[in-house]
């Protein structure tokens, strides 16, 4: 018996042969099907397994992802920078609106006045 996990097979013709017998072709391996055609029918998946959020709507969604390891997070729209002025707690996912606190004088007439801050 032999079994193939993840091997990739080019050979237009797959020769085995045992201790009994002489070697055989027991079928054809093509790029589109990939199946052993005589005596069983076992497709060889040669597909990596990619573990990751699925949930194309979760902020963390993998689109590579085939396998679902439970980690998506609910999109929740806000700021997330924890230094920002408008921090939003509730926020899973950051929405760019982040505004950043600048410190400095209002006071138009001051020596020390910020006009970032208007």
């Amino acid at each position: 018996m032999i079994c193939f996990f993840g091997s990739s097979l080019s050979s237009t013709n797959l020769i085995v042969g045992s201790i009994f017998a002489q070697p055989s072709n027991i079928g054809t391996v093509t790029n589109g099907n990939n199946y052993l055609r005589q005596g069983f029918q076992q497709p060889i998946n040669n597909n990596l397994i990619i573990y990751g959020c699925t949930d194309s709507l979760a902020c963390n969604y993998n689109p590579n992802a085939n396998i679902n390891d439970s980690t998506c997070i609910s999109a929740v729209y806000g700021c997330t920078d924890t230094s920002a002025f408008n921090y939003d707690w509730n926020a899973t996912c950051d929405d760019g609106s982040c505004i950043p606190v600048i410190l400095g004088c209002t006071i138009s007439a001051s020596i020390n006045y910020n006009l970032m801050l208007i």
